[in-house]
């Protein structure tokens, strides 16, 4: 198991230890969407794809809910993105974020189905690159380059925030839509969103 997916499960372990069982309602969601960061010459990674949003959390009241996310998209960039004198196949991306947000309830009552909520926390950025066997061409010399992978995991070094709304569609099924803006000392340097459903397991959707 990677780096990401301990973090977030340890994280989730210890909190449910902590939390009294009968405050806790187990809410599981999945999505579409986009992460995209970009990184300036800080630390030369960037994410720039759609994404697959999942998240697990606990509900700890009516107004706080702790939740854990990852997102995982995939992108291709074609050899001659890197330079005219480089032939081949495309390197093969896959990358997301991952972390923890705290969602805080803004707007709207339980019973009413629907509220506003806003969202505060960490996030982290990893990256694997497959790079297929290609041919650096240096006049009429055509150099042979070996296939390689790369991965990288940076630890939840982002503060993000922002704020999704939320409606339940039935008892224990709701449909919600997020974003945050994700910084890094200070500066908003891309984001997150997604759309997707969210069940609710202990408790229902409102």
């Amino acid at each position: 198991m990677d780096k990401p997916k301990l973090v977030i499960l340890g994280a989730l372990l210890i909190l449910a230890i902590a939390v009294p069982a009968g405050a806790q309602t187990l809410e599981i969601g999945a999505g579409t969407g986009a992460a995209r960061l970009e990184s300036g010459d800080w630390w030369g990674r960037v994410v720039r794809s759609p994404a697959v949003d999942g998240a697990i959390g606990f509900a700890l009241n009516e107004r706080v809910a702790v939740e854990a996310f990852l997102t995982y998209g995939r992108r291709s960039i074609s050899a001659a993105e890197y330079s005219p004198l480089i032939a081949g196949g495309d390197t093969q991306i896959t990358e997301g974020l991952y972390g923890f947000v705290i969602r805080q309830r803004a707007l709207g009552r339980p019973e009413s189905g629907f509220h506003a909520f806003v969202s505060y926390g960490l996030s982290g950025i990893y990256s694997r690159q497959s790079v297929p066997a290609r041919q650096y061409l240096n006049g009429r010399t055509v150099v042979a380059l070996p296939a390689y992978t790369y991965n990288e995991t940076q630890g939840m070094w982002y503060p993000l925030g922002g704020f999704g709304v939320q409606q339940a569609i039935a008892s224990h099924l709701a449909i919600r839509g997020e974003g945050q803006v994700v910084t890094f000392l200070g500066l908003p340097i891309g984001g997150r969103g997604s759309v997707g459903l969210v069940v609710p397991i202990g408790g229902s959707s409102k």
